[in-house]
């Protein structure tokens, strides 16, 4: 039976902390690329509402939000007027916005990360 053995020049514990760096700069661009692209939804989704304005309470209430959570991510779309959710809903969404800036800016902020993997050496497909 083969013996294996593995040492480090510095020991376990500067491996562990190497690991846990590397973890901790990863969820900080993470949360990074969160953050930069919460004012591009905002904004996209103020430019490319498809219905027209009355009052423009409705487009001027269109607003993203964060939330970061061991372990979770989320980037927070939303309406602050109370029919916001019958433009989503209604008509069979023919006055949405919000699904399409989930998927356009969901592209944006998933091949910003997916490039950061393969710029570290990672094969990310």
């Amino acid at each position: 039976m083969a013996d294996i053995q593995m040492t480090w020049p510095n020991g376990v514990t500067a491996l562990t902390e190497k690991v846990i760096e590397i973890d901790t700069d990863t969820r900080r661009f993470v949360a990074g690329q969160f953050l930069y692209h919460e004012p591009l939804a905002t904004e996209y989704m103020k430019n490319n509402a498809p219905w027209t304005d009355r009052t423009g309470a409705a487009r001027a209430g269109l607003h993203t939000t964060h939330n970061f959570e061991p372990g979770v991510f989320e980037l927070i779309l939303a309406h602050s007027v109370y029919y916001g959710i019958y433009l989503e809903i209604c008509n069979s969404g023919k006055y949405s916005i919000i699904d399409k800036t989930i998927v356009y800016i969901g592209d944006l902020l998933m091949q910003r990360i997916v490039n950061m993997f393969k710029e570290l050496g990672g094969q990310v497909k």
